[in-house]
């Protein structure tokens, strides 16, 4: 199984913090196809995303902050114990996600395509999204 610092090929430049995570900071991924990609223990922070599929993918225990993610999707992706805050996401799909201990807080989604566990996970912490349109893969405009 691939590990994102496998395909992203990290090994030359990740540090590791305090709190143990691998640190991804100021980076741009463009243009990318993940499928059963394993993002474990990891910290992406001030990153931006454009065109990039994560299909089948897992992200367990990791954190994505201030991170940018602009066409991209999500499909068949599971979220463990992970978090996700201030980042956001424009014109990006998620698709038959799973949640188990993870949060989207104080996210900006523009455009946006979502499924029902996402929106419901959106529902708990400060985001800005519309409220007309959330669940059943309809899009989403910010507030």
């Amino acid at each position: 199984m691939d590990t994102l610092t496998y395909v992203m090929n990290w090994s030359q430049s990740s540090q590791l913090s305090n709190e143990n995570y691998e640190v991804i900071e100021n980076e741009m991924l463009t243009d990318a196809d993940f499928k059963g990609l394993t993002v474990s223990g990891a910290l992406f922070s001030l990153t931006t995303f454009r065109n990039v599929t994560f299909r089948g993918s897992v992200f367990f225990a990791s954190k994505i902050e201030n991170c940018t993610f602009v066409n991209c999707n999500f499909i068949d992706c599971s979220f463990q114990f992970s978090s996700i805050i201030h980042s956001l996401f424009r014109r990006c799909s998620f698709e038959q996600s799973r949640w188990e201990l993870s949060t989207i807080s104080d996210g900006c989604l523009i455009d946006c395509q979502l499924d029902y566990k996402t929106s419901f996970i959106l529902d708990q912490e400060p985001n800005q999204i519309s409220a007309s349109g959330k669940g059943g893969g309809e899009s989403l405009k910010a507030a």
